[in-house]
This record gives structure tokens, sequence and C-alpha cells, in this order.
């Protein structure tokens, strides 16, 4: 079973990511999580998910123009889930390779969590 959905907001102009975001959010079925696109971090966003009762996960996006050049930031990458949704919570965590680490090694690894997030790890054991 597919476990996410997948939104692109990078080529739309303020404040349209949000919006899409959030209206995405509220048809989210249980077990699942969105992964969205986005060319800024979405800063605006992460209280509104925590207050609404999701978890998040974002992290930096790159690719390398050429074989051998250095990597370029082209966006972030995050993930959301509800708070509650341990199966959701685990696929985020097997679609990014985490399933074992911890907040510190997350966070050294260039991601940006929600206290909600943490909250979530703790009682999906």
């Amino acid at each position: 079973m597919n476990r996410e959905r997948f939104l692109n907001v990078s080529a739309f102009p303020a404040p349209e990511p949000l919006q899409k975001i959030l209206e995405s959010l509220r048809t989210l079925p249980e077990e699942t999580y969105l992964r969205v696109l986005h060319r800024r971090e979405p800063c605006l966003l992460f209280p509104k998910l925590e207050s609404d009762g999701f978890a998040y996960a974002c992290r930096p996006t790159s690719r390398s123009e050429e074989a051998g050049s250095a990597a370029e930031n082209v966006g972030f990458e995050i993930f959301i889930w509800r708070v509650r949704d341990a199966v959701a919570a685990r696929a985020v965590r097997e679609r990014t390779g985490d399933a074992a680490s911890s907040a510190e090694e997350q966070s050294s690894a260039g991601y940006r969590q929600g206290e909600a997030k943490r909250g979530a790890d703790h009682s999906a054991g």
C-alpha cells in the first residue's frame, strides 16, 4: 500500500504553497503522510502543523549540476503526518532512511523537526 501523498508547491508564489499544503492535509487519509517539495523552508507552516496535531520533518534537497561539482541546495522536502499515526511515522522513517535515528542525529543530517514529531516517535514505540 502506498502511504505517501506527494505535493510539489515549488512553482507557486506565496501564500499558495501554504494554502495548498493545508488543503491537502484536510483530506489526508489515516496511515498516510504528505511529502512536499518547496523552494523555501516554510517556517510559517511549522507552528500551524503543531497546533493542528501534525508532526513533520524537513530537510534540504540538493542536486549536483555536473559530476564532481558541489551539491547545490534547490529547496526543501517536508514530510507531514498526524501525531498519533504510528504507521505513517514509521513510513516516513523508512522513506528517509532514519528508522533508528534520534532527533539529534537527524538535526546533524540537516533535518528540522517539530516538537510534535519527537512526541510521536516516543509514543510509536
